[in-house]
């Protein structure tokens, strides 16, 4: 059964606006999964394309990656 109320997609970008760090999909399934490089494009470009209303989500907190050691000092604070 789909969850009650409108279709929708909901994305959090990671700070340079590449990658998805947060993904809500409503109802499941209603735009493919990406991953990878160039992954936050891709999901707006999906969300447009099946024609679902897209809110994008720039927080600081969900924006926030560890990929490289030069990433650290980010979060040296929450230690």
């Amino acid at each position: 059964a789909h969850s009650a109320g409108p279709a929708c997609v909901v994305i959090a970008p990671d700070r340079n606006r590449q990658g998805t760090n947060s993904l809500l999909i409503k109802p499941p399934g209603a735009i493919p999964f990406q991953f990878g490089a160039g992954s936050f494009l891709r999901h707006t470009r999906s969300a447009r394309d099946a024609g679902l209303p897209l809110t994008i989500v720039d927080d600081p907190n969900l924006a926030l990656d560890i990929d490289l050691p030069e990433d650290l000092p980010l979060v040296a604070h929450l230690l």
